[in-house]
């Protein structure tokens, strides 16, 4: 391949890269975040042993979620001022809960009511939440005043 050639495909990479960019470290935070909650969830089923499985989840999505609040804040939307931070964690707190709730709620009513595959579903219901997650998290929780740059 000629060396030109080369070039202009690595110039077009590296600019969909930084068009994409704010997606792409969403989904990278997204994997993270994940990760986190399934290395909680083990800590604390096979490590410290709770009595309820049930606590585990429940400890395991209360770290992810918060581990997800830093890293969208400060990586994915670089939002790097301490001013309304209570307010972008509840509102963050709040607006993963509803998304849950609405991914259960899809659940229940395709693979309960209905009888559709469950993993199916739980890939729709799945790829719906991110994208909900990312418009909430990108025009509620991390919203930039008019005329407000990244910094």
């Amino acid at each position: 391949m000629p060396q030109g050639l080369i070039g202009d495909k690595m110039s077009k990479i590296i600019d969909l890269v930084k068009k994409y960019k704010e997606i792409i470290l969403y989904l990278i935070v997204g994997a993270m975040t994940t990760a986190i909650s399934f290395l909680v969830q083990w800590l604390f089923t096979d490590i410290v042993v709770l009595p309820y499985v049930f606590l585990a989840t429940v400890i395991a999505w209360l770290v992810s979620v918060l581990f997800a609040f830093f890293a969208n804040k400060i990586v994915v939307f670089e939002r790097k001022e301490k001013k309304g931070f209570f307010v972008e964690l509840a509102l963050f707190y709040a607006s993963r809960s509803f998304t849950g709730l609405l991914e259960v709620g899809i659940i229940f009513v395709f693979v309960d009511l209905i009888g559709f595959n469950d993993w199916v579903i739980k890939i729709i219901a799945s790829v719906i939440i991110i994208i909900l997650n990312y418009v909430l998290s990108k025009f509620v929780v991390f919203k930039r005043k008019k005329g407000e740059k990244a910094e």
